[in-house]
């Protein structure tokens, strides 16, 4: 196989007599491409969980040296506000309902013009379960809009 590589594009001539051109480095290209984009997101959250401690600590040390308090910068838990906030489900809802539904679509082209006949149906469950997840949050989405609308009319409604 190391010879094969060492020379490059190699062409060869099948059993049947086609003449067949072979990169043997394509897969390793594309091998070392999908491992890279699988990695991504992790290095660019490690990039910047790095340097937003590098800010915080610089931050730091500039009110050490000007004798200011750091206990202002010093990371406090925040209390989050619970307020119902169906804008984001109902987005996230549209999103994932949407993502489901194009990867089934896709799933059952794929499976219909015979290029999935080889893969399981159990893999037609993970689209569907993202489908669901979008029903589940566009339902939720719009039962915070009427509970909010609900909870703003009595608190408009002048008390009896």
């Amino acid at each position: 196989m190391m010879p094969l590589l060492a020379r490059g594009i190699v062409e060869v001539n099948s059993a049947g007599g086609d003449h067949v051109v072979v990169d043997p480095m394509g897969p390793i290209y594309m091998g070392s491409i999908c491992l890279f984009l699988i990695l991504l997101p992790f290095i660019l959250v490690l990039f910047l969980a790095y340097y937003r401690n590098k800010y915080r600590h610089q931050q730091i040390l500039a009110a050490m040296e000007k004798g200011l308090p750091i206990t202002d910068l010093i990371a406090r838990p925040q209390i989050r506000n619970r307020e119902v906030n169906w804008v984001r489900s109902l987005s996230a809802g549209i999103g994932f309902l949407f993502v489901g539904l194009l990867l089934t679509a896709v799933w059952v082209w794929l499976y219909v013009t015979g290029e999935a006949r080889d893969t399981a149906v159990v893999w037609l469950v993970i689209p569907i379960v993202i489908a669901g997840l979008g029903l589940i949050y566009l339902f939720r989405g719009i039962l915070q809009k009427n509970y909010e609308k609900q909870k703003q009319k009595e608190n408009a409604a002048p008390p009896q």
